[in-house]
């Protein structure tokens, strides 16, 4: 029976086949459509999971013209935070990071190092995400001058296995 309706298929296909192009072609950009639609919210809402709170952590942008250039980025000057804080209360926590321009030299133990990625950012940046620490407290980090934050991989590239803290 099953056979008999496919062979019915095929031959009104192969008689119509401008209708046949047409209805196969619209399914193929259809299929393919819904498919690019369904990486792209994946995409958006795979982001910064691994943060405990993750469906309350917002980003602060700005968008405008500077010399008659535009101009987006997630950018905001210093005491915009506290201020949300202090007139908003939805707003719970707050934290800056700023990228450090250039390359830093470490140094330790005679040996010199040349980085690339480096941030500075506030007391609160564990109080807002979330992260598994090895070694020391996140609650007191960052809350003295000269205090820093390693990765695993870059503690082990300056300190080798012995405890960094």
């Amino acid at each position: 029976m099953v056979k008999n309706y496919l062979l019915i298929a095929f031959r009104n296909a192969w008689r119509n086949k401008g209708y046949t192009l047409i209805n196969l072609l619209g399914l193929a950009i259809g299929i393919a459509s819904s498919i690019i639609i369904l990486l792209f919210v994946l995409d958006e809402v795979s982001f910064d999971r691994h943060n405990e709170h993750f469906r309350d952590i917002y980003r602060i942008c700005i968008r405008g013209k500077i010399q008659g250039n535009e101009l987006e980025a997630a950018l905001s000057n210093a005491p915009m935070g506290a201020t949300l804080k202090s007139d908003f209360p939805e707003v719970e926590e707050f934290t800056r990071l700023f990228t450090f321009d250039g390359d830093p030299v470490v140094r330790y133990d005679e040996k010199v190092f040349i980085e690339e990625h480096f941030y500075y950012a506030d007391s609160t940046f564990f109080n807002v995400f979330t992260a598994p620490l090895v070694f020391g407290d996140p609650k007191g980090m960052l809350n003295r001058p000269n205090t820093v934050v390693l990765t695993e991989e870059i503690a082990r590239k300056y300190f080798g296995n012995e405890n960094p803290v």
